[in-house]
């Protein structure tokens, strides 16, 4: 039986959950590609955090969380997305994840209920200093 790797998209990748699940994600034989969705602006330089993945072959993609039709042009293709964005005081940019991959036809979407803590973020960095090297 053969399997057809997947695209997978990830917000809220600059700390924490998303960052954990992408480089996990990039490790993954089978996913093709991993696009990390930020709120850089297109002309920004990828974030220091973010070069270790986009030197694995992770995807650097800048979007505008507040134009729907921005963000289905770059989920066009992508099988799954998984939402670690932490936006308590304005969901609005949550939402329009949601409405846009339901629009670019993505097929699984994961809501960013595990984000929704900062002190998340530090769980996952105390657990990752207990992985093997080549996993953090």
């Amino acid at each position: 039986m053969s399997f057809t790797k997947i695209n997978v998209a990830v917000a809220g990748v600059t700390n924490g959950l998303g960052h954990a699940i992408a480089t996990e994600l990039i490790a993954n034989p089978s996913v093709n590609t991993v696009t990390l969705l930020t709120r850089a602006s297109p002309s920004s330089p990828v974030p220091e955090v973010l070069k270790p993945l986009v030197k694995q072959g992770a995807i650097f993609q800048p979007v505008d969380y507040s134009s729907v039709e921005d963000i289905t042009k770059v989920l066009q293709d992508v099988h799954a997305v998984i939402s670690t964005m932490f936006t308590p005081s304005d969901i609005t940019p949550a939402i329009n994840l949601i409405d846009s991959a339901k629009a670019a036809g993505v097929k699984r979407f994961a809501p960013s209920e595990m984000a929704f803590s900062k002190e998340a973020n530090y769980i996952i960095e105390d657990y990752k200093s207990k992985l093997p090297s080549g996993r953090r």
